[in-house]
């Protein structure tokens, strides 16, 4: 299995969003499989001690199955040291490919290039636009 994530706050509420890609009966299948509420800090430990509980209870040998890491260019992710790409390269039981995620780098520009439009305007816009929409 390959794993990709990515933190993400709706409504206040800061989430974990958990993509994975798995090989079920010769098909290949990308899931988004979960939104896991965050209610601490988000540094690389927290993240993973969360992953490690939601895996640990979901598939216990997920250990033996890892091979595949995706994440953005945070710090938390992907820092030299001690991020959460290292915690889980470091507890699988095969090589892991580290994939820093092309679609992650062109949503963090969009998002640096929204804040700075207007002054944060256009993102209570495009917010308030997609609530009106979904109503």
């Amino acid at each position: 299995m390959s794993l990709a994530g990515d933190g993400s706050t709706h409504c206040g509420q800061s989430f974990f969003d958990l993509r994975v890609c798995i090989c079920f009966c010769g098909r290949l299948l990308n899931l988004h499989l979960d939104a896991i509420p965050m209610f601490d800090h988000h540094t690389a430990g927290n993240i993973f001690n969360m992953l490690v509980m939601f895996f640990d209870v979901l598939y216990g040998k997920w250990h033996a199955k890892l091979i595949g890491m995706s994440s953005n260019a945070e710090n938390t992710m992907i820092g030299y040291h001690t991020s959460l790409v290292i915690h889980m390269i470091v507890c699988a039981d095969n090589p892991v490919l580290r994939i820093w995620c092309a679609l992650h780098q062109i949503d963090l520009v969009i998002k640096s290039v929204a804040e700075e439009l207007a002054e944060d305007e256009w993102i209570k816009f495009a917010w308030s636009f997609s609530i009106f929409l979904c109503a």
